[in-house]
């Protein structure tokens, strides 16, 4: 288990309780508390779905490594998204990145063309 995994828990935890108080501030016609803990709720809930994609993120990367160490010649497929910069990146990502440096190039170029186009 992961810290990202924990954490995720626990905001999720406090998102069920805080949905609860939200519902029973409502109930009792507090409306003014209620709507800022249902913000509140939806804030962390966001939190929680961030957390659980870095916690699954930290999973394939650790995945990926073991695969990379046990056949030191035969090298896996890279990861998918092959880093957390891949929509911001150009040509050089980050040094976590699994994708092959001649790959790099052609992936900035197709970003930039989705870019133009939208």
């Amino acid at each position: 288990m992961t810290t990202h995994r924990r954490t995720t828990q626990g905001l999720t935890a406090i998102s069920a309780l805080l949905a609860a108080a939200a519902l029973y501030a409502a109930y009792q016609g507090h409306w003014l508390p209620a709507g800022a803990i249902a913000y509140t709720t939806v804030l962390l809930t966001w939190c929680a779905s961030r957390e659980r994609a870095r916690h699954q993120r930290t999973r394939a990367e650790r995945e990926h490594a073991r695969q990379s160490g046990a056949h030191p010649f035969a090298s896996p497929a890279p990861l998918d998204p092959c880093c957390l910069l891949w929509h911001h990146s150009a040509a050089v990502h980050n040094p976590q990145c699994t994708r092959p440096v001649t790959a790099r190039p052609a992936l900035h170029e197709a970003n930039a063309t989705r870019h133009r186009a939208a």
